[in-house]
């Protein structure tokens, strides 16, 4: 069925900054046209709401619904009864599903990917679609005030600046008080703050890097102490003059945008504007007595890229509330049982999307904040010399706007609820897949040197050299980004995942 293009003066506001929900009139490839004469909806057969893999055949790729025996279950839902909030809402478990996309490495690194979203007749007033997205660089805020010391004349020749050289200037420090060139910042204790050298104002800006581009949101104050040094007159037994001085304030605005670190599928839907969104939203209006269906393309990544990072969103250590790590850390991948826990089939097939959109909220799984404010103070006074405050504390982990975990669909109604839900993750395999039905489980690890999807450690010949002789070709945010847990039973209250290299690490980030 062919789709209509919403009116854009039904844009949505933007309620937050991690969210930029807008009307698409058009997709890369859609069958949306303008609506014809109303009539009276009949009611279909049977109602589905589903994603389909509308990829090339030859390169073999697999979405199916996640779950025990769903090795090859269709991602959809559909019954004979129809969709509502009502019945979303009383049978979330039929009405909101998740849905694995599997792709060996090779096959989704050189073709990329494509999806396409359909709906039965009068199943869905809208469609919508919001693509994952998530943080290849640290955003943050520089707002700081500080004071640069400037000497002019004679005060450059290291005669000593006192802490009262103008009323109502304080220039001291934990290391003595600020010279000629030297900043301090205002806003930590002068007897904790570490005096520095700063060659310029666009320096201030720390999260404005050649890298990651310009994330910085901070507005800085500088109040330029400039000082003169009064030399003695003629006669060699005069004292000479003390340093005197003027304040001259300036404001450096960063300038910069969270949405400037932001990377994945959300830069190649139409209604992303770079530089500016953290998530998008397109939405679309269906037509009376016509089945819907909107196709969605993702390119290939080769002279782009280096891994399949920016599709593959999923992430084993933020797949279940059961599995122990057993020793806290992952990273090795050596404990057998964290390992054989994935082949459980208890819980090793039950994929929780709750976790890792938690976390992607800064949420433990009780509510609670994983960083707090108290915690990010540890962080926004690197070497006590400045103040700088990181906004997101890994890839996935944003502390001001939310990135999407990933890829979300929803059928919903005239009224902006939803009657249905889809959520996709992209796995990418290290190897071909299995002839068994291991995609139920969230991971196969468990199987060792056997393992398809999952395989960081092994390699075809042991001893050879060859870059293609790894199983695991090309990083996925497993590898990334590897986790600890708190050993023990799952306890919502207690239980924490944090990255091996802790918060705010750059090394997470990556604009590949």
């Amino acid at each position: 069925m062919k789709t209509a293009p919403i009116l854009s003066l039904l844009a949505l506001a933007v309620l937050a900054t991690s969210c930029n929900e807008t009307v698409s009139p058009e997709l890369q490839s859609s069958s949306a046209t303008s609506p014809t004469t109303s009539t009276t909806p009949v009611p279909p057969a049977e109602y589905y709401f589903k994603i389909a893999n509308s990829s090339p055949v030859m390169l073999n790729y697999k979405l199916h619904k996640t779950g025990n025996l769903n090795s090859s279950a269709a991602c959809e839902i559909r019954n004979t009864t129809g969709l509502s909030s009502d019945i979303f809402r009383g049978n979330q478990a039929a009405n909101d599903i998740t849905c694995y996309f599997d792709a060996e490495e090779l096959s989704l690194y050189f073709n990329g990917f494509n999806y396409q979203i359909e709906s039965s007749a009068n199943t869905c007033d809208y469609v919508a679609h919001t693509p994952f997205s998530y943080y290849d660089g640290i955003p943050g805020d520089s707002s700081d005030t500080f004071t640069q010391v400037t000497c002019v004349g004679e005060a450059n020749d290291g005669h000593v600046i006192g802490a009262a050289a103008i009323e109502g200037v304080n220039i001291s420090s934990a290391s003595g008080n600020a010279g000629c060139n030297e900043w301090v910042s205002e806003s930590i204790a002068s007897g904790t703050r570490v005096k520095f050298l700063n060659p310029n104002d666009a320096s201030l800006c720390r999260y404005n890097t050649p890298s990651n581009g310009n994330c910085d949101i901070g507005v800085i104050t500088v109040n330029e102490f400039v000082v003169t040094y009064t030399p003695p007159g003629d006669d060699p037994a005069a004292e000479p003059g003390g340093p005197n001085g003027v304040i001259v304030p300036r404001i450096v605005n960063c300038g910069g945008t969270i949405g400037s670190c932001v990377g994945g599928p959300i830069q190649e839907v139409k209604k992303y504007t770079p530089k500016k969104d953290v998530t998008v939203t397109e939405i679309y209006q269906t037509e009376i007595n016509k089945e819907s269906k909107i196709e969605y393309k993702m390119p290939s990544l080769v002279g782009k890229f280096s891994s399949n990072k920016r599709y593959a969103n999923f992430r084993r250590d933020l797949a279940s509330l059961q599995i122990d790590y057993v020793s806290g850390d992952d990273s090795a991948i050596t404990y057998p049982t964290y390992k054989d826990a994935f082949g459980i089939a208890a819980f090793g097939k039950t994929y929780n999307s709750t976790l890792i959109d938690y976390y992607a909220g800064n949420k433990r799984m009780n509510g609670a904040e994983i960083v707090t404010a108290a915690a990010l103070t540890a962080v926004s006074t690197p070497g006590n010399m400045y103040r700088s405050v990181p906004l997101a504390a890994e890839p996935f982990l944003g502390l001001v706007a939310k990135t999407s975990p990933f890829y979300t669909f929803y059928c919903l109604d005239n009224a902006f609820d939803v009657k249905a839900r889809i959520r996709m993750v992209v796995r990418d395999w290290d190897r071909i897949f299995p002839t068994s039905a291991d995609n139920e489980y969230i991971s196969d690890i468990w199987r060792g040197v056997n393992s398809r999807q999952d395989n960081p450690n092994y390699v075809e010949v042991p001893g050879d050299d060859d870059q293609f002789i790894p199983f695991n070709d090309r990083e996925d945010w497993d590898d990334q980004v590897p986790m600890t847990r708190t050993s023990g039973a799952y306890v919502s209250t207690s239980t924490e995942w944090i990255p091996v290299a802790g918060f705010f690490n750059s090394t997470m980030f990556s604009k590949d």
